[in-house]
């Protein structure tokens, strides 16, 4: 029996699907953004599953992610990107920031979202990104994730919202920490976390130290403090590098 393959918008992957158009549009993304450098302050263990948490950067944290993780890391998703029904009014808001521009002009934006979301479907699809929901549909984001460790795959997640947190990074919304005991009970997997900052100025991703998910404490408090562990992590590791403009989640 030939081997499921991974989809982000199904069950699993029935027949190959074409690759070969996304891998050309690969190809030139490639040549046309530089590789970034990785930096790690330890030398991680791979025996276990790690979840990369790190700022989002606009476009730049998938593009950077996906370059530099590629090999063995999925990356969480929104589901938005990955429907025809959603992805037009995503674009339109989140790439092209249509509702800021002009109202007299928003149409010409409209239009662009339409003429982008083939090109978005067939870039986040065939990446096979771990789609994020934030309704009854959480278990299909669990369900991939686990899917994927059990693939032997890493995750990286850009958990950031729009609230500022400091010069470095926004708030993270703290749901993305329960992945763990998820993990441990449908894949049978203990993951750890490793902090990354992103400088695309600088094309460089730092990754920082493992930090343990402790199985033993109460959930809400391991959740508040290992949001607030991640958050001075993720902002540790960007003052420690070299002085560069920040890109934030969304434009400040």
């Amino acid at each position: 029996m030939a081997k499921r393959r991974y989809s982000p918008i199904k069950e699993y992957a029935k027949f190959p699907r074409p690759k070969l158009l996304f891998k050309f549009i690969r190809f030139f993304l490639i040549k046309g953004y530089k590789r970034p450098k990785i930096e790690y302050e330890v030398e991680l263990d791979n025996s276990r599953p790690i979840v990369f948490i790190g700022n989002h950067c606009q476009i730049h944290g998938p593009l950077m992610g996906h370059f530099g993780f590629l090999e063995d890391a999925r990356i969480w998703c929104t589901n938005e990107v990955l429907y025809w029904k959603s992805c037009p009014e995503y674009a339109f808001d989140m790439f092209l920031g249509g509702y800021q521009k002009p109202k007299n002009k928003q149409w010409l934006y409209r239009i662009l979202s339409y003429l982008m979301t083939p090109l978005l479907l067939l870039a986040f699809r065939g990446a096979d990104v771990i789609p994020v929901y934030r309704d009854a549909r959480l278990v299909t984001t669990y369900n991939k994730s686990a899917e994927t460790i059990n693939d032997g795959k890493n995750i990286i997640i850009y958990p950031e919202c729009p609230e500022p947190l400091n010069d470095f990074i926004n708030k993270f919304n703290p749901g993305f920490v329960d992945i763990a005991r998820f993990m441990k009970l449908k894949a049978k997997k203990e993951i750890v976390f490793v902090p990354i900052y992103l400088a695309p100025e600088l094309k460089t991703i730092k990754v920082g130290k493992p930090i343990e998910y402790d199985y033993s404490r109460n959930v809400k408090e391991q959740r508040e403090e290992l949001l607030e562990k991640l958050q001075n992590e993720v902002t540790r590791l960007g003052e420690s590098l070299p002085e560069h403009k920040v890109v934030y989640f969304i434009n400040r």
